[in-house]
């Protein structure tokens, strides 16, 4: 048996409405209560994947260190080209006992610069174009015959220039003018 909620009097346990007062009694839920709060997300995926987006990030961040460290170390070379104009070939018969082609030493006209040396500002100032002997001013000294050759009607020289500790810097001539220039350690 049950109370009435309003009026007190006792009534059967499956009656919908009071006998006394006619009050209707709310149904009886017997059916168990239902969950209305979000089920709680797995834990341990969230924390899985934190875990290697952290090692993602801490192996990205490492490689650029090293790359930057790398980079300090040993800098990649500077290098300015200039573009030729392609050979002209020209098919000239072999003579067997004709003399080889005088070998020209070009020496400068000028004297160097005060500020001569091979460094950063000097090789700034060195352009394509310039005669041997400019660049000579330049620098302040002759540099290091490292190849020669002639093809073609054009001749190409590269001279090398030692700087400080490792510092070098290199030139190509072509027929007498500048085209290319390259530095390491300046």
């Amino acid at each position: 048996m049950k109370n009435c909620p309003r009026c007190q009097k006792p009534n059967a346990d499956d009656a919908s409405f009071c006998s006394n007062c006619g009050y209707t009694a709310p149904p009886v839920n017997t059916a168990p209560p239902v969950n209305t709060t979000p089920p709680m997300k797995n834990k341990g995926n969230l924390k899985t994947v934190l875990i290697v987006l952290g090692a993602v990030l801490g192996f990205c961040v490492l490689g650029v260190i090293i790359v930057g460290i790398k980079e300090t170390i040993s800098p990649t070379p500077k290098v300015e080209t200039v573009a030729t104009p392609p050979p002209v070939v020209k098919v000239t018969p072999i003579i067997r006992d004709a003399a080889p082609p005088p070998v020209v030493k070009v020496t400068p006209t000028t004297a160097p610069t005060a500020e001569a040396g091979v460094t950063a500002a000097n090789f700034a100032k060195i352009k394509t174009g310039m005669k041997y002997d400019e660049v000579v001013k330049i620098l302040g000294s002759e540099g290091e015959l490292l190849s020669e050759n002639e093809i073609a009607g054009y001749k190409t020289q590269m001279f090398q220039w030692k700087g400080g500790f490792v510092s070098n810097m290199n030139a190509t001539f072509q027929n007498g003018k500048l085209v290319s220039k390259a530095q390491f350690g300046l």
